[in-house]
């Protein structure tokens, strides 16, 4: 207990310290040796004090002193060359996760999910209580989940919109490639996920005979049919999250999809309706809009996330009438989501990859559903899949496409239209100009021209869609609705039935 109060002292002495060196609060030593906190820092301990004994007290004020002055666990990290940065456990070198390695006890990933490790020999004890295999028994027994409905066909003559259940593809790992000229200079985590590494593989006849077809296609189907519609609303702008000027760009776009919204008459009777956000994470879109309504619409908040800190509905003018669903698009019968009697509005801001696919394909299986709208900005088309993309035959005969190869290819591309921001852009060119030829045809297409083509390969997949639902009777069209320069990814999809056009 006598130590324990010396920690409290010394942590006291430190606070007091903090107030004195006013000028010297960068996390250093003060002119007599003793290391001090940070003047923020010193204000969230003391927050903290009243809630923690003298051990929290201590192990806090180990966590917020200089870093340079803590002792760090001694498990080398071949990786990342250097040192675990954990402190150690008491009477050890090394921390929590790795004493039990040194000591011959092994952690692995859980088998469940690889998100966290367990003790080897209590692997199957954890698999009975995992909190992976809780939160997936609450999704399966879910009255609207039903596997792979909307997963769709591998077939390429696909003409038919029906869920078929098929193996999940195997997926293919990515090769590491050098960075030299003409290679988009991202981070090795985004390049992995855009799978650029695929289109090394193509040869330079094959990569320009495939651009030149992306190029005719889109000359031919798409230039000059996406017009520039941007809107604004002044009930949104009129809410005090939007007058704080605080997220900006994401307001901007709130307030134009919102306008095209009220501007196609879907916004009138709202107590009849029901508004699903798919693919919500923090829900921001559904709070922007109920708030703008005054609290009188009902939304469902739909993602496979279970948990997501700091959701947006918490600060909802009637949180009750914000109901949050965990579940993939791939498994939701739509159907039984919602009460048929209701209408139904579907809307989302930036909808990822194939989950746009997935969103189209609930819809048309949805026959009982009054679908009064749909609306979503799609997003992140390299993570597209030929399985469930819903119109291969607008790939296949109109841009001339060979297959699933090909469009992966193409998702590839696409990934070039966001790999370097705008305001980046000019200084890549200078310095791709500066460089002599790296002698390959990927290499040697500039910037710029990387993202028009990347481009054009998202919005032939995007019209794809878009006619698509047209030839199931919707009113569909594309337009641009917020300036590139608030988000990159700025293409909006709308669909009504043609019976309330």
């Amino acid at each position: 207990m006598e130590q324990s109060q010396s920690d409290l002292e010394g942590f006291s002495s430190n606070l007091s310290s903090n107030k004195r060196n006013e000028n010297e609060m960068k996390g250093n030593e003060d002119a007599s040796g003793e290391i001090v906190i940070s003047k923020r820092l010193a204000k969230k301990l003391k927050r903290k004090e009243a809630k923690l004994d003298e051990k929290g007290i201590k192990a806090l004020n180990e966590k917020y002193t200089n870093k340079k002055n803590r002792i760090k666990c001694a498990f080398w990290l071949p990786t990342k060359n250097r040192t675990c940065a954990f402190p150690p456990v008491s009477e050890s070198q090394y921390c929590d996760q790795h004493r039990s390695e040194v000591n011959g006890r092994k952690r692995i990933p859980c088998t469940l999910d690889d998100r966290h490790c367990v003790y080897e020999d209590e692997l199957e004890k954890h698999l009975k209580k995992c909190n992976t295999l809780r939160d997936s028994n609450r999704i399966t027994s879910q009255l609207f989940y039903k596997k792979d409905i909307n997963a769709g066909s591998g077939d390429e003559g696909e003409e038919e919109i029906e869920p078929i259940e098929s193996k999940a593809e195997v997926k293919e790992e990515n090769n590491e490639e050098k960075v030299v000229k003409g290679d988009i200079p991202v981070t090795s985590k985004a390049k992995k996920e855009q799978k650029q590494s695929i289109l090394y593989d193509l040869s330079d006849e094959e990569l320009k005979s495939l651009i030149d077809r992306v190029e005719k296609a889109y000359e031919e189907h798409v230039e000059g049919k996406i017009p520039i519609d941007i809107r604004s609303s002044s009930v949104t702008e009129s809410l005090p999250s939007f007058i704080a000027k605080t997220q900006r760009k994401h307001m901007t776009q709130e307030s134009s999809m919102i306008q095209h919204l009220d501007d196609r008459k879907l916004l009138e009777n709202v107590q009849e309706k029901v508004f699903i956000e798919f693919g919500c994470g923090k829900a921001k879109l559904s709070v922007t809009l109920h708030d703008a309504l005054e609290g009188k619409s009902s939304h469902v908040l739909l993602d496979m996330e279970m948990n997501f800190q700091k959701k947006a509905e918490r600060n909802a003018k009637d949180r009750s009438k914000l109901k949050r669903v965990a579940i993939n698009i791939r498994d939701l019968d739509f159907e039984k989501l919602e009460d048929p009697l209701k209408k139904i509005v579907i809307m989302s801001k930036h909808l990822c990859g194939e989950a746009a696919d997935l969103t189209c394909r609930c819809i048309l299986g949805g026959k009982s559903v009054q679908l009064d709208g749909l609306l979503i900005a799609n997003c992140c088309h390299h993570r597209c899949h030929w399985k469930s993309y819903i119109n291969k035959p607008f790939l296949l005969e109109q841009v001339g496409l060979n297959g699933k190869e090909e469009f992966k290819m193409m998702c590839a591309m696409s990934s070039w239209a966001i790999a370097i921001p705008e305001d980046q852009l000019e200084e890549q060119e200078k310095s791709f100009h500066s460089q002599p030829s790296a002698g390959r045809l990927i290499r040697d297409i500039s910037p710029k021209k990387k993202k028009e083509i990347g481009y054009k390969c998202k919005r032939l997949i995007d019209t794809g869609r878009k006619l698509l639902l047209q030839s199931k009777g919707f009113d569909s069209q594309l337009c641009y609705y917020v300036d590139r320069g608030v988000s990159p990814e700025n293409c909006l999809m709308i669909s009504t039935p043609k019976i309330n056009s």
